[in-house]
């Protein structure tokens, strides 16, 4: 579990999975990230305190296990504030890579789902024209 999944709990991650388990086949069958996004997404629409950073994250795990990786950025909670101060007209759940900054371009789409929610407090400083302390 990862840290900023502590609101939701050990026990709530693990009634998540517990829920989640018996449809396991449906999601290993997704043929791409954005379908088994979206079927984790249905699935935990009936769960209590699942939302979308723990969608993605439990989306993450099984693509992982798939071989499976994002095709674009999902935006959630901080990778959407980091986004946003990089180009504020942003719109949507997702973006393409070629939506940000060019010097950013070198990442993958979970690559840069991480530098936009980690840094989201550093990109707003810049985008603010704040160079103190990056």
């Amino acid at each position: 579990m990862h840290d900023h999944q502590h609101r939701i709990g050990y026990q709530g991650m693990a009634a998540a999975a517990n829920f989640i388990e018996p449809h396991a086949d449906a999601l290993i069958a997704a043929a791409d990230f954005a379908e088994l996004h979206f079927r984790v997404a249905a699935l935990a629409a009936e769960l209590p305190r699942i939302g979308e950073l723990a969608i993605y994250d439990i989306a993450q795990r099984i693509g992982w296990y798939r071989g499976i990786e994002p095709a674009e950025v999902y935006l959630h909670c901080g990778a959407l504030e980091g986004a946003k101060a990089l180009v504020p007209q942003l719109r949507g759940k997702t973006v393409s890579v070629a939506q940000l900054p060019l010097a950013l371009h070198a990442l993958t789409p979970a690559q840069l789902e991480d530098v936009l929610c980690l840094y989201k407090a550093v990109l707003k400083r810049l985008a603010a024209g704040d160079r103190r302390g990056s």
